[in-house]
């Protein structure tokens, strides 16, 4: 047997080499220690790719977000559309009912524009999740793009959702408006008969 270390011949049945006194350095084939040792030229590792796999929870966080913000934009959009038709409905029933010499005087209007504006409020109870969850999902996949994990699908669907919840934010301030409007045109209107 020989060495593992040294490539010295060490008698069978020994275990320690009395050369250099390595505990279990025997080999039974006789290394090559005359040649010289060859040297591998150091390569470095190839850069390992990250997996083109967009994350679940980010996935989810652009689709609740765009989700939200359709949502948000539908309620806020249906408000401000309900407004005038609103106006024009107590209009007529007033006209209706001034059949005689009466004067009517509008006073329950005031809540029908309150209606109007918690609608609005109701509506940013989906806004404000829509711009969060969009913002997050945004600064996500900004990050995944950047370490080269392809995430265009949520990036897409985060910036929808964005956008969407700055529109219904937008129509909330029509709404409010247009709710404050519609109380203070029936606080001065009267039907004479």
């Amino acid at each position: 047997m020989y060495c593992k270390k040294c490539g010295k011949q060490i008698e069978d049945g020994r275990v320690i080499c009395d050369d250099c006194l390595q505990a279990e350095a025997v080999a039974e084939v006789a290394p090559a220690v005359d040649a010289a040792p060859v040297e591998a030229p150091v390569v470095a590792p190839a850069p390992v790719a990250a997996p083109a796999v967009e994350g679940k929870a980010k996935k989810k966080f652009g689709v609740l977000a765009m989700v939200f913000g359709i949502i948000a934009v539908y309620l806020m959009f249906s408000m401000l559309m309900a407004i005038p038709m609103a106006k024009e409905m107590i209009i007529d029933m007033m006209h209706d009912v001034s059949g005689s010499n009466t004067i009517v005087y509008v006073q329950d209007a005031a809540p029908a524009g309150a209606v109007f504006i918690l609608g609005g409020i109701f509506a940013l109870a989906f806004c404000i999740p829509s711009m969060i969850l969009g913002i997050l999902s945004l600064i996500n996949s900004i990050k995944d793009l950047k370490a080269g994990v392809k995430s265009i699908a949520c990036l897409v669907m985060s910036a929808v959702g964005i956008v969407l919840s700055i529109l219904a934010f937008i129509l909330f301030f029509s709404v409010i408006s247009g709710a404050v409007e519609f109380i203070s045109f029936f606080e001065n209107y009267t039907v004479r008969g």
